[in-house]
């Protein structure tokens, strides 16, 4: 559900994630998850981008 998020909302607060076993911020468990996967980050790029268009002022 995290990758589902916009990315500019993300919380900078931890919590503990019990798939990681670790106690991380919203905004760590993305870059970790996107790092094993070249393809995954472009994609989740793309996703934001589409999903969450930025505003240009």
């Amino acid at each position: 559900r995290i990758l589902h998020k916009d990315s500019r909302k993300l919380s900078d607060k931890r919590f503990y994630s019990r798939t990681l076993r670790e106690t991380r911020t919203p905004k760590e468990i993305i870059e970790k998850a996107l790092a094993f996967s070249d393809e995954l980050s472009h994609y989740y790029e793309l996703y934001q981008l589409l999903l969450f268009p930025r505003k240009e002022s």
